[in-house]
């Protein structure tokens, strides 16, 4: 609510500094950037089932994301430290990728 009246605020203030007169029907229309509550908390429940879904994979294959992912090292580089190809990263990192999906009940 009060993001609401802050943005509702905002727009009038500005309005008002140009000299033009605005109705309350025209504030409305105004768009809102900041995401209400209800995607805040669709964002927090999607975060969570992704951390579920990755807590449920075998340690290689989180190790696997978390260098890709996290730390952003290349298929090579997580071949190197995983001691495998870097085929078999790729090959590893897509069969993940499908698990999670599948986990998550995407398509």
């Amino acid at each position: 609510m009060s993001i609401a009246h802050n943005l509702l605020a905002n727009w009038y203030r500005s309005r008002g500094r140009r000299g033009v007169a605005a109705s309350l029907d025209d504030a409305l229309e105004v768009p809102a950037d900041t995401p209400g509550p209800e995607s805040s908390l669709e964002m927090s429940e999607q975060i969570q089932r992704v951390r579920e879904a990755v807590r449920s994979l075998p340690s290689d294959r989180q190790q696997l994301l978390a260098l890709k992912y996290v730390e952003g090292h290349t298929n090579a580089e997580i071949g190197r430290r995983m001691g495998r190809t870097e085929g078999a990263i790729k090959a590893l990192h897509h069969r993940t990728l499908a698990q999670l999906q599948d986990a998550l009940g995407e398509p």
